[in-house]
């Protein structure tokens, strides 16, 4: 059975640099993925062998809803490869 774990993020390194750690050692470390809302270098850094994909934050109307629609097209493109996807927050 295959799992991964995936969250979005926005400048929280602390809280991310936990996620990455925690589910790493369950999952291993290449079934992470991390979007980052933003340009954000430090995320890769803490993240190493993560899957990051960055997305604009250039406009924050209607930012809830369209955050889950990210995820949620996300989440179903990972279903392809994985029978298992668990999506939390890193905070």
């Amino acid at each position: 059975m295959k799992i991964c774990a995936l969250t979005m993020v926005y400048r929280d390194h602390w809280a991310l640099s936990q996620w990455y750690m925690h589910y790493g050692r369950l999952l291993g470390f290449e079934n992470l993925y991390v979007i980052a809302h933003g340009r954000d270098d430090e995320i890769s850094e803490i993240c190493p062998n993560a899957k990051v994909v960055t997305i604009p934050r250039d406009n924050l109307d209607r930012f809830d809803g369209v955050r889950s629609e990210i995820l949620n097209e996300f989440q179903i493109s990972l279903t392809q490869t994985y029978d298992w996807i668990i999506r939390t927050d890193a905070d």
